[in-house]
């Protein structure tokens, strides 16, 4: 069967299962504000962290960090730098956000800020900076979207109707079933992202190099400096390096998408007093 063939057969496969999913998953439900924004919190924990894996991990995943180790080498070892260090910050941070959410029932980092700070105006800005530096974010998605589905349709499919599609349909499943069909397709493509990443880091070492060893080894005598850290003279170098872990671990959760999936979260409710 010709390649084009199967790539876009298993392309449009993933495309109407994700789709469906994502329309499926607020057809039971009533969609209130609430429902619609953080699930009428009633996310398990594990929902909750697929939500937060499928915010976190994204076509940033595939394109950008290896991107980075392609062109740039040790530079970005950052990435394996700051995403224990964040982690390390939302045990003590989200816990937290999650308690005031559930006592003044908040739906937004806005009403979070409204809260804690008693301002209006201080809530609006906070609204207003994540709108504003969401969109070139999304259009980086997007982008990287789009790039995907063309090398992954050998070029059948062109980036740009890629990108206009994928907004359409994620921009309908959205609308009809809120943050509840985000949190199902993230299912799907965690998944499908764990088993294209395991896949791709044995496979291509064993296909090309015979091991992950003879890679390095190759990659060594190829390209030696690829494997070290550029020295002080240049913009990649340690105080780079040490102020983007730092920056980014404390920082990460500052994003609207990255703290607001902690809302969704069960509300535990007191189990009925039994008589004496």
């Amino acid at each position: 069967m010709n390649s084009n063939v199967v790539a876009l057969a298993s392309i449009s496969i993933i495309v109407s299962v994700g789709a469906s999913i994502g329309f499926y998953a607020g057809t039971r439900r009533k969609m209130d504000l609430e429902q619609w924004t953080v699930g009428d919190r009633g996310f398990g924990m594990f929902l909750i962290w697929l939500l937060m894996a499928g915010e976190v991990y994204t076509t940033f995943t595939f394109l950008g960090a290896s991107g980075w180790a392609y062109s740039k080498g040790a530079p970005v070892l950052y990435i394996l730098g700051y995403q224990p260090l964040m982690y390390v910050v939302s045990f003590f941070i989200l816990p937290q956000v999650w308690e005031v959410g559930k006592k003044f029932r908040l739906q937004t980092q806005a009403d979070f800020f409204t809260v804690r700070y008693q301002s209006k105006y201080l809530a609006a800005f906070v609204a207003l900076v994540g709108i504003i530096f969401i969109i070139p974010y999304l259009q980086l998605q997007l982008s990287g979207l789009g790039m995907i589905v063309e090398v992954a349709s050998y070029g059948a499919i062109h980036r740009t109707p890629a990108m206009i599609i994928s907004f359409l349909i994620v921009a309908a499943f959205v609308l009809t079933s809120g943050i509840r069909g985000i949190a199902w397709v993230s299912v799907l493509k965690d998944l499908l992202l764990l088993f294209s990443a395991v896949f791709v880091g044995v496979a291509i070492p064993y296909v090309y190099f015979g091991g992950i060893g003879p890679m390095f080894a190759e990659l060594v005598r190829i390209r030696p400096v690829h494997l070290v850290l550029p020295g002080a003279t240049t913009n990649l170098g340690h105080s780079w390096y040490i102020s983007t872990v730092l920056l980014v671990a404390v920082g990460f959760y500052m994003w609207p998408q990255f703290s607001v999936p902690v809302f969704p979260r069960r509300v535990a409710t007191p189990c009925a007093a039994t008589p004496s």
